[in-house]
């Protein structure tokens, strides 16, 4: 409102603070030039703030018979009595001393919160210098922004500085720093994506490798399993055999104990004498003739041989 009344006329603002030249008794015939002017002035005044107000705001400052009056009773609403303006400057000085900036906030909202506390201040009589202001806004930083406060107070002469000046500074700063975060932010989530495609990878390449392997081993465990139930099955059947006969080996055993060993000599004598029908040489019979039991050894190792390549080919 000050700078409005001032606008309008300089010496508006000069009768809402000291109020109207001092009238007396007189007719208004009888004013000076002077009179009339500051009488003049006080009336535009009343009307500009009478008209600034609400209704009921305007009601009631309807007794008040000079601008300047008004004025005081509007301080006396908004602002308090002296004691009350005292309590209020305290509070802000208070608030204004303990400011910083807070977690997640940005430069911008940080000065715009620190200028609308200094202009309560301002606004109730309490001023603080520029020199103040800028030191005031670098402590309210945080900590990582100990290095740029640092160099701005090394830097800078702080007590010239327009703190507008200071604030684009630190904008800038904050920009640079925004973009160096966001660029090492995009590096570690690519080099975490890499990662993880890598270890995917090794994983699947294990895991098909083990496959295979367990695979293998399954199927040779199959074999020999198979093969172990065939050559049991072979042997129960030779028993089975041997037990569906067993006037068999009575027999063999009675004809054995019957056999003395002079009759073993002259069995061994006879075989000694006579050659072997296949080899042609003597002493032995056909379960012990070399040539059978080469022929035994040929045969199992074709065996053996078509045994593994029908692995292969598997």
């Amino acid at each position: 409102m000050k700078t409005f009344l001032w606008g309008v006329d300089e010496d508006l603002w000069t009768v809402v603070r000291d109020g109207p030249v001092a009238m007396v008794d007189e007719e208004q015939s009888t004013w000076s030039a002077a009179q009339k002017k500051s009488v003049q002035l006080n009336q535009r005044a009343m009307h500009i703030l009478q008209s600034a107000m609400a209704p009921d705001e305007a009601d009631k400052v309807e007794h008040c018979e000079s601008a300047r009056e008004i004025w005081k009773s509007l301080e006396s609403t908004y602002e308090g009595t002296s004691n009350i303006k005292e309590t209020r400057i305290d509070l802000l000085v208070h608030e204004y001393e303990c400011f910083e900036m807070a977690p997640g906030e940005g430069i911008h909202e940080m000065y715009s919160q620190f200028i609308v506390l200094i202009n309560k201040l301002k606004g109730l009589g309490k001023a603080y210098i520029l020199k103040d202001l800028n030191r005031k806004s670098l402590r309210s930083l945080p900590k990582q922004w100990l290095p740029k406060r640092t160099a701005t107070e090394e830097a800078r002469n702080l007590n010239t500085l327009p703190i507008d000046e200071l604030i684009g500074s630190l904008l800038s700063h904050e920009l640079v720093h925004k973009q160096v975060n966001k660029d090492e932010e995009k590096h570690k989530k690519s080099l975490a994506f890499k990662s993880q495609v890598v270890e995917y990878d090794s994983d699947a390449d294990l895991g098909g490798e083990f496959n295979r392997e367990f695979a293998l081993i399954s199927k040779k465990f199959h074999r020999m399993l198979k093969y172990k139930q065939e050559q049991e099955q072979k042997l129960y059947d030779r028993n089975a055999s041997y037990r569906a006969n067993p006037f068999d080996k009575a027999k063999n055993s009675f004809q054995d104990r019957l056999r003395t060993p002079q009759t073993k000599r002259i069995e061994i004598g006879i075989l000694e004498a006579q050659d072997f029908y296949k080899c042609g040489k003597p002493g032995h019979i056909h379960a012990n003739c070399p040539m059978t039991l080469k022929a035994k050894e040929r045969a199992m190792k074709a065996t053996w041989s078509n045994y593994e390549s029908d692995e292969e080919e598997e």
